[in-house]
């Protein structure tokens, strides 16, 4: 029970960013060494801090990763981190994905 729940929290999350993809920073080429982290921005929603430090999704991944995004409204998954971190500083188990726009 506690893994299934570990295991939904990155979905629960993401849930709450939608259209965070909109942001004008992009995924950088590779995932930066500082893990992307969710944050509350000025408007009080919950987004990535630095777009910039996600690198590309990896080709297995691809599918889940759109999944993920596309339930929460954004076109496709174009960014994943695998030490992206919560709201807390907390490691996301299953990653982090970025949401391209709409």
């Amino acid at each position: 029970m506690r893994y299934r729940l570990a295991a939904l929290l990155p979905l629960a999350i993401l849930s709450f960013l939608y259209g965070c993809g909109a942001a004008p920073q992009n995924p950088g080429e590779k995932p930066g060494e500082t893990p992307p982290r969710l944050v509350k921005n000025t408007e009080g929603k919950v987004a990535w801090d630095h777009p910039e430090y996600f690198g590309p999704v990896p080709a297995e991944l691809k599918s889940k990763g759109d999944g993920i995004c596309k339930s929460v409204g954004a076109r496709e998954a174009t960014g994943y981190h695998a030490k992206a971190t919560d709201l807390n500083g907390k490691l996301l188990l299953a990653g982090g994905y970025f949401c391209g726009a709409k």
